[in-house]
């Protein structure tokens, strides 16, 4: 009957009890099934039972204004049942599955009816076992009928994809079944038989050969995670954790010499990421443009970007396909959608300061860390501030090179 918030910084527990706000029967053991991110803070929480109960509205959330949980307010006349499933699109709104139908709560906080569950669902024993919304806003689902549907908010229609093919010893995934969805809107759905793929602009299916998985065959997929270097992390019933990684199209990028391929000579200084997914890889030579997806390299040369040019540092992307340079002659700029290099005309520190790395805040302001301390400059480069850490107690000549910033959750940053 309980949920927990924990507060990193203090190391403790806030309880919040949910028993009163659902009229569940005390033995049907409600638990809270699912969660969901809505407008402001607020935090929705799906109810349901473990051993068939029933109740009028399954759906509670954590009040934005005065941290305590509320049943949410329904329409005259409308009832939501049990909630199994929770999901928030790209564009705010709240999807939800319940014994009642599928209703959406929009970014203003109103629910409706989208659909009632005949639409979707063969019989009373079919039921939806897995749900997430993808970017543009549409649903994908699965049934343990294993049947994989999505479902166009917009324009009401709706597809469906057969997985009984997938597996010989029958065509019912009656548990539980997570989604996730990776960084080409790819979707990887769990069963109690296998890893399934499904590659959403071929509308194909992979199911993972035991080889391929063999700590997952015989096991209990309980949950999906994609991170954020497109890793799926699977959490299993009892052989714990596993990842896995797609194979690495760059096995390895050199400096070959006396040729024009491959990386240009020097150390590596900086590693970017734009956000189309292209790295920027900066070495003492040049700066070079990298395509995870096709492998291609693009190497700019230093002399290429100005004929005195023999060294350029890669320092951060620090607006929209804008680079900054630390070089020989100088600070600049290099504009990735123009191939284009200009020196700054008013440099934000001497030239005689080294250039080691950048941080930009969610206001805009950046902090670049230096071999004589911190600058800090609008997003046009412009001097703003001046941090010597000589001047702070402690320090030493050394303190004054600045190697990183990490930055760390709230207003925290380490340096």
């Amino acid at each position: 009957y309980d949920l927990y918030k924990y507060n990193p910084a203090t190391k403790s527990f806030k309880i919040y009890s949910h028993k009163h706000l659902t009229d569940f029967e005390e033995s049907r053991q409600p638990v809270v099934s699912s969660t969901a991110p809505g407008q402001n803070g607020r935090i929705y929480f799906g109810i349901n039972s473990f051993n068939g109960g029933n109740c009028t509205n399954g759906l509670i959330y954590l009040d934005e204004t005065t941290d305590s949980l509320q049943s949410f307010s329904l329409p005259a006349g409308m009832v939501l049942g049990s909630v199994y499933h929770l999901e928030t699109d790209s564009k705010g709104n709240t999807w939800i599955i319940s014994d009642f139908g599928y209703f959406k709560i929009d970014t203003a906080n109103v629910i409706q009816p989208v659909m009632r569950p005949d639409d979707l669902l063969q019989d009373d024993s079919s039921f939806i076992n897995g749900f997430i919304a993808d970017q543009e806003g549409s649903i994908w689902m699965t049934t343990n009928e294993a049947i994989l549907f999505l479902y166009d908010p917009e324009s009401g229609n709706m597809e469906s994809w057969s997985m009984r093919h997938l597996f010989e010893t029958g065509g019912y995934l009656n548990y539980p079944m997570a989604i996730a969805m990776d960084g080409r809107q790819n979707l990887w759905i769990a069963s109690h038989r296998g890893l399934i793929f499904f590659d959403v602009q071929k509308k194909q299916f992979e199911v993972f050969p035991d080889a391929h998985t063999d700590r997952v065959h015989g096991d209990f997929i309980n949950c999906l995670h994609i991170d954020s270097f497109n890793n799926l992390w699977i959490g299993l019933q009892s052989a714990g954790m596993l990842k896995y990684a797609e194979k690495n199209r760059m096995q390895s990028l050199v400096h070959p010499v006396n040729e024009e391929e491959g990386l240009t000579y020097g150390w590596g200084s900086n590693i970017v990421e734009q956000k189309n997914g292209n790295l920027w890889l900066g070495t003492q030579g040049g700066i070079h443009q990298f395509d995870p997806e096709t492998g291609e390299l693009k190497a700019v040369h230093a002399y290429n970007m100005h004929p005195r040019m023999w060294q350029a540092n890669l320092i951060m992307e620090y607006a929209p396909d804008r680079l900054l340079l630390h070089t020989n002659i100088g600070m600049g700029v290099y504009a990735t959608d123009q191939n284009a290099f200009q020196r700054l005309e008013n440099p934000f520190a001497p030239d005689s300061v080294t250039l080691v790395a950048g941080y930009r805040e969610k206001n805009d302001r950046i902090w670049i860390g230096t071999s004589n301390g911190i600058y800090v400059v609008d997003t046009l480069l412009r001097y703003q501030q001046h941090f010597d850490m000589m001047d702070w107690g402690g320090t030493s000549h050394a303190s004054n090179l600045i190697a990183d910033f990490i930055p760390a959750p709230g207003q925290d940053m380490w340096i």
